[in-house]
């Protein structure tokens, strides 16, 4: 998880939507995947993020996806 503390709420707020789709299969996929893609910029990894968010899930937040961008760096 990134020790940003700029991005705290939202990291914390990525961190519960996780929880609360920890069944979601294709979520938790994307999510391994996305942890060992360290060849990544931020930007990069934001973009994946939102393309991901919004396909799947489409009433994520601006927030969320930052957030997850961030919760999945180091």
């Amino acid at each position: 998880m990134s020790k940003n503390p700029l991005y705290a709420n939202e990291i914390a707020t990525a961190h519960q939507f996780v929880i609360a789709h920890n069944t979601d299969v294709k979520l938790q996929n994307f999510l391994h995947d996305m942890r060992f893609r360290k060849d990544l910029t931020h930007s990069d990894r934001w973009s994946l993020c939102y393309d991901f968010l919004k396909e799947n899930y489409p009433a994520a937040t601006d927030s969320i996806i930052t957030g997850l961008a961030y919760y999945l760096e180091d």
